[in-house]
């Protein structure tokens, strides 16, 4: 989990915005290869996707909500970036955990985040493997 959180940082690390930074929350890739692993219905694959790909605008407005509230509680404008990721990590798994139930009829929990963790892991491996074919980091 804790490196899921860190790829997520890695745009406010490197700075400045890439193309790699354009990686949706849910990408097709690391959602179907998921669903796949776990088992999910095949017939529940593309609307479980377009109820996902959906949720963004939701999952920046939760997110934003949780940090106002945590800049407040602390009384600061400033919050750790590990803090931010964490967040947003929690707004999106609130999103994903409403559409696997509303939509795929998925009502365990604990299969419902498995599945989120591996979607978590296969994005920051899409993202980790963006950021090294980038030119900026070809030498490195």
């Amino acid at each position: 989990m804790r490196l899921c959180i860190l790829f997520a940082l890695l745009p406010l690390l490197l700075g400045g915005e890439t193309a790699c930074d354009n990686i949706p929350p849910f990408p097709r890739e690391a959602v179907y290869s998921a669903f796949q692993t776990y088992k999910v219905p095949r017939h529940l694959w593309t609307n479980l996707l377009i109820a996902l790909d959906a949720t963004e605008r939701e999952v920046n407005e939760t997110a934003k909500k949780y940090i106002i509230a945590e800049e407040q509680k602390q009384k600061t404008g400033d919050l750790p970036p590990l803090l931010i990721a964490s967040l947003r990590r929690k707004a999106l798994y609130e999103e994903y955990s409403r559409v696997m139930q509303e939509v795929g009829g998925i009502t365990n929990e604990r299969a419902i985040f498995e599945i989120f963790d591996e979607i978590e892991s296969e994005k920051a491996r899409l993202i980790w493997e963006c950021y090294e074919g980038t030119p900026e980091n070809e030498d490195a």
